[in-house]
């Protein structure tokens, strides 16, 4: 009987779960983390930070451009397993943030005021704890968090394989910089991730409903 050569789990390529389909197994040395939410399983080279929701939601796949990433809503978690089956599927890819051209000077009250009524209504926020520290003396911890506001786009790009030549059309979604800040909330000593994580989301929702653009009306 011939023997089965399995193929490698490359950087890049993502498998969807299934009972058929091609087997990869894991180079010794790779890290695969797999997608509940898609379904899908990959090598990071990297995560991002736990966000809010205890989730770590970005998956930095190749080294060589490390500001690309595949984004899981339920968080991308270690896979265990040396090999996996299934076939390779498109995940969209999410390009680090850029910047978004927002208009601070109008001429008048009513036209800046529809445009911050539209703009908060388009925009997305997103929230995540990016540390936690004591002053002595104190039984406080001070909760360290970022809070982003940006519009999300979506963009069809070829993508050839050098190798092959063959290409491909996949969509990039890139986030926009509107505005972003850095936050702090001061709790007590003894909670729980839980419930602190429960704390920055109130403050960060109170946050995130008040927020306004920083524009001026300027007469002349």
């Amino acid at each position: 009987m011939e023997e089965i050569k399995l193929k490698p789990l490359l950087i890049g390529l993502f498998i969807l779960l299934g009972s058929v389909g091609t087997t990869y197994y894991i180079a010794q040395g790779d890290k695969a983390y797999s997608c509940e939410d898609t379904g899908t399983v990959g090598i990071c080279f990297k995560l991002s930070a736990i966000n809010a929701d205890g989730a770590q939601t970005r998956c930095y796949y190749n080294e060589a451009e490390p500001t690309k990433y595949k984004y899981c809503r339920t968080g991308w978690l270690p896979y265990e397993a040396k090999t996996v089956t299934g076939d390779p599927t498109e995940i969209p890819t999410h390009i680090e943030y850029g910047s978004y051209n927002l208009t601070n000077v109008f001429n008048d009250k009513i036209e800046a005021e529809d445009y911050i009524v539209d703009l908060k209504s388009n925009t997305k926020s997103e929230v995540k704890v990016t540390g936690i520290r004591q002053k002595p003396f104190s039984s406080s911890l001070e909760v360290l968090w970022q809070v982003i506001f940006y519009d999300e786009r979506e963009e069809d790009r070829e993508v050839c394989n050098e190798t092959t030549g063959e290409c491909d059309t996949i969509t990039f979604i890139i986030r926009d910089i509107i505005h972003q800040e850095e936050l702090s909330s001061m709790v007590q000593e003894g909670l729980t991730n839980a419930e602190i994580n429960t704390i920055v989301e109130k403050h960060a929702y109170d946050y995130v409903n008040q927020w306004s653009p920083n524009v001026i009306v300027e007469y002349r």
